[in-house]
């Protein structure tokens, strides 16, 4: 069993592309997904005298589903960040999983679109298979824990309202704050390289730092820190 979010995105030329009529100009990528939530497993906390208890009759899940988009053959930005989020939250994936996941579907359909043999085609297919592991939380009961499993409707309250732009340009550039060693992204989980690339700081708490176009992208979708979810003025 995954114990970790995962999303894999791939052209994948060998599924079936249903039936669709385009014009001479127009373009598509086709967008096949496989969603599973997982539940994770039990295990043992630190204190010996203490035992969880899950919850019995969870069993994982798998949803499949499609969606059509634009192909514009540019050199990125095919896929706008708010339909794949849209998507995402059709299947219920809560919003505070998503950044990295939309940033991996939108890389790859960047990365298809750049491809020369692929421009001559009307439909691109891609393939994303995400696993989510749903949260929950432990609860002290007879001495004894006990696991409670979240609704994503519970978890994850905040709507995707993106954050205004005057805020998203004034957020503190960190470009040279030598503190960013060993750090990464959350939203595209790659690591900051100090110097060579564009960072932001969120002014949440923690000071979270992220890439200058991931966290401008998110914030357009949806205005809160992807890891605290500390929420920006609409």
């Amino acid at each position: 069993m995954e114990n970790d979010d995962s999303c894999e995105a791939f052209q994948a030329d060998d599924i079936k592309i249903p039936e669709r009529k385009l014009s001479e100009d127009d373009h598509q990528f086709y967008i096949a997904f496989q969603v599973k939530f997982s539940y994770p497993p039990a295990y043992q906390l630190e204190d010996e005298d203490d035992y969880m208890v899950v919850i019995s009759g969870l069993e994982s899940a798998s949803f499949s589903g499609d969606l059509w988009a634009k192909c514009k053959f540019l050199e990125s930005g095919n896929l706008s960040w708010n339909e794949i989020s849209k998507k995402l939250s059709n299947f219920r994936i809560p919003l505070h999983k998503q950044p990295f996941m939309v940033h991996r579907i939108s890389a790859c359909a960047d990365e298809i679109a750049r491809k020369d043999y692929n421009k001559i085609r009307k439909i691109l297919p891609i393939f994303v298979s995400i696993n989510v592991v749903v949260d929950y939380e432990v609860c002290e009961q007879d001495y004894s824990f006990t696991v409670t499993y979240k609704k994503a409707a519970e978890i994850d309250g905040l709507k995707a309202i993106p954050a205004n732009e005057a805020t998203i340009q004034g957020l503190e550039d960190d470009q040279k704050t030598t503190c960013l060693i060993n750090k990464k992204c959350m939203v595209c989980l790659d690591g900051i390289q100090i110097g060579e690339d564009k960072v932001r700081r969120m002014p949440c708490l923690d000071k979270h730092v992220f890439h200058e176009g991931c966290i401008f992208n998110w914030l357009r979708v949806s205005g809160f820190c992807p890891v605290c979810r500390f929420q920006l003025p609409a």
